[in-house]
């Protein structure tokens, strides 16, 4: 239980520093600061052996930078070894690896790279102090082991989810610019993003004052259903598309990935996140939030959750509809009333579980027991 006492730490940092920061910003900072880093002060002491990937390509490349000449020769390395041309990342790994600076202070990097970007998107769409508290609460029970796995998609999806809360807040073209500027970014760091992109598009239209609601309605039902006829018939689409010369890994994708093999608990967990949408959609309509965009959202994540029992890779696309719900909505959820608090404690209840089932029983992301690099 090392990692929920950690994420106790860190909330309890946090909630302290938010409350106090009313009355003494200097303090309430410290306190929110120190809570932020510790979890990315753990990430980086680990030992190489937890999380899947850290003894895999992020050490390995981390090495083969040390030895390379420059960064075009190390990125067509990368490129060669784990078809990985993701910028970002691999520039940051050729500075740490080509200049000798410390394997675990690449680690800290990394997950700070993803622990503050979720944090400033949470601040920027709160409607109070404390969903910051209970959006990071959930991002530590879902991302955080998997984090230590998983890197460069968490990175992507912090900064792809703090893209989106500025442009959903944004009142000039500044706001759009940095918005379409780390949006880049994130791209740069996992190419996944790029599927979600569309996104953006939709957020607009459904927000648009020239469409009646009437009219919001017919996309949100015409989208889901062109997602589910693409779930039930994946193998023929993608059979077309792959023999047709548009796209064509994806017959690799069929041939390789399709399967079934279901994941109960990470589908509970979608269909409670989107119980919860429905449930406040008062709530959402009352403070001026498009409770349409978060019901599609959360919908599609199901229907994308589903494929990836099919094809696993799809799966690393719904992360980025999951994400934005908990943090858009699910986050959001009223904490005043009774009834309201319950609701609140249901939720950390099933993520609860949720970590207890995936992490500590099933020890996914090879992440348990933790030990130090020493």
């Amino acid at each position: 239980m090392f990692y929920i006492a950690i994420f106790v730490i860190s909330l309890f940092l946090l909630f302290l520093g938010l409350k106090i920061n009313n009355k003494n910003k200097i303090v309430g900072k410290i306190l929110i600061i120190i809570g932020l880093l510790i979890p990315c002060i753990i990430a980086g002491l680990r030992h190489y052996t937890i999380g899947t990937d850290t003894g895999g390509y992020v050490l390995n490349l981390y090495k083969v930078a040390q030895t390379s000449s420059s960064f075009n020769s190390f990125h067509a390395l990368a490129k060669s070894l784990y078809n990985s041309s993701d910028i970002a990342y691999l520039l940051i790994t050729y500075v740490f690896g080509r200049f000798n600076i410390s394997f675990q202070l690449m680690l800290f990097l990394f997950e700070f790279l993803i622990i503050i970007p979720f944090y400033a998107a949470l601040k920027k769409v709160k409607i109070h102090d404390y969903d910051i508290v209970l959006g990071m609460a959930i991002i530590y029970l879902v991302l955080y082991n998997q984090s230590l796995n998983m890197i460069r998609q968490a990175i992507a999806i912090a900064i792809f989810l703090l893209s989106f809360a500025i442009f959903m807040k944004a009142k000039d073209k500044k706001s759009i610019v940095l918005s379409l500027v780390l949006l880049i970014v994130a791209i740069e760091f996992h190419d996944t993003v790029l599927y979600v992109t569309p996104l953006y598009v939709l957020y607009m239209i459904l927000n648009s004052k020239k469409l009646s609601e009437k009219s919001k309605t017919i996309i949100v039902l015409t989208i889901v259903v062109l997602a589910a006829v693409f779930l039930a018939f994946h193998r023929q689409i993608l059979l077309f598309i792959g023999n047709s010369g548009i796209y064509p890994k994806a017959l690799w994708y069929l041939n390789r990935y399709s399967r079934f093999d279901i994941d109960y608990t990470g589908t509970m967990k979608n269909f409670f996140i989107m119980a919860v949408i429905f449930y406040k959609k008062d709530f959402f309509i009352e403070k001026g939030i498009n409770y349409k965009f978060g019901i599609l959202v959360a919908i599609l994540n199901i229907i994308i959750a589903f494929l990836g029992t099919f094809i696993s890779y799809s799966e690393r696309i719904a992360y980025y509809f999951m994400y934005l719900s908990i943090i858009f909505y699910v986050s959001i959820i009223p904490k005043q009333k009774k009834q309201e608090l319950l609701l609140v404690a249901l939720t950390v209840i099933v993520f609860i579980g949720y970590w207890i089932i995936t992490i500590l029983l099933n020890n996914g992301s090879q992440t348990l027991p933790y030990k130090l690099f020493i």
